[in-house]
């Protein structure tokens, strides 16, 4: 270990012990990280659907219009 004093047993122990510790904290993080990822894709995908129906109904609406329009003259 660079930088690290040859201490005794204990004190190893301990610098292990706390390395572990950050590991799984940094390990959870990316975790949850990822579940963040994911639910924001989830969402856009969610988005991206409802205005494709969006526009459907309006191009619906529009035609509609066009041929009451040419239907019924005013």
């Amino acid at each position: 270990m660079v930088g690290k004093g040859v201490g005794s047993r204990k004190a190893r122990g301990k610098r292990q012990e706390a390395r572990g510790k950050r590991q799984e904290a940094r390990g959870k993080r990316q975790e949850a990280r990822g579940k963040r990822h994911e639910a924001r894709g989830k969402r856009q995908e969610a988005r991206g659907k409802r205005q494709e129906a969006r526009g459907k109904r309006q191009e619906a609406n529009f035609l509609a219009l066009l041929i009451m329009r040419m239907v019924l003259p005013p």
